[in-house]
């Protein structure tokens, strides 16, 4: 019984680190886990109520005005806080002392940190493929002269209703940058829109040449080369990365 308790607590230890790693896969390098959208004595509501998956019952959390991507980015004084309840469905973290009580100069908009992780942890997608390119250099590279070959590809199709077509217009514009995509990543509830789209409306399904399995939907690239889509529950929502 002592090997099988320690072969679930180490497994416990190996399914937290997989997830910590996914968390911050798409992040820019300073290890936020989370973003205040509002602050009520111990507790802090989620920007994004989905990264209340980030948070776990005795975590030790740091605070800071900036997300960490910068080296200038500083945690504020009076940390840590300790997790008490984590509230997924609603998006709130509530700690074991009152927030602002504890680090003064904590306020919405600022960003959550595990212990340990502030600006030393791997850089993820926003630090690599940034939505918006920042005129700070990046690893001594000034990324500004030539956007798409030096911080990557980024296109905007908000304006496009179906994900269908946003995939379509998003693999249109690669193949126009002479650039293409082995694998592509969603959240789950565009992911959804997407397999729902290609089930109920045949022609989706004809034009874009999917199928749809366990392993994803595979997407016919305009250079004959496939794309897989994957639902990642730690991808961003509304924004695709691959």
């Amino acid at each position: 019984r002592v090997v099988e308790a320690m072969a679930y607590e180490s497994k416990k230890v190996m399914d937290r680190l997989a997830a910590s790693f996914g968390s911050l896969i798409y992040g820019n390098g300073g290890g936020s886990i989370g973003r205040i959208s509002a602050i009520s004595s111990a507790t802090a509501t989620l920007e994004n109520p989905d990264d209340a998956k980030n948070f776990e019952p005795g975590d030790l959390v740091y605070f800071s005005l900036n997300s960490g991507g910068v080296s200038t980015d500083a945690l504020e004084s009076g940390g840590p806080l300790t997790v008490s309840t984590v509230d997924f469905d609603l998006g709130k973290v509530t700690f074991t002392a009152g927030i602002v009580a504890t680090i003064a100069t904590a306020a919405v908009n600022g960003y959550l940190f595990r212990d340990g992780d502030f600006q030393a942890v791997p850089q993820g997608f926003e630090g690599w493929n940034p939505l918006t390119i920042p005129s700070t250099a990046y690893f001594g590279m000034t990324r500004t002269t030539y956007g798409i070959r030096q911080a990557g590809l980024r296109k905007d199709v908000s304006a496009t209703v179906l994900w269908a077509d946003k995939i379509r217009d998003l693999l249109t514009y690669a193949s126009r940058a002479g650039s293409s995509l082995s694998h592509l990543f969603m959240h789950p509830t565009n992911f959804a829109s997407l397999d729902k789209e290609l089930q109920t409306a045949k022609r989706y399904l004809e034009e874009v040449n999917a199928s749809v399995g366990f392993e994803g939907i595979k997407f016919n690239q305009q250079n004959g080369k496939s794309i897989m889509i994957h639902a990642d529950p730690y991808a961003p929502l509304n924004v695709a990365r691959g």
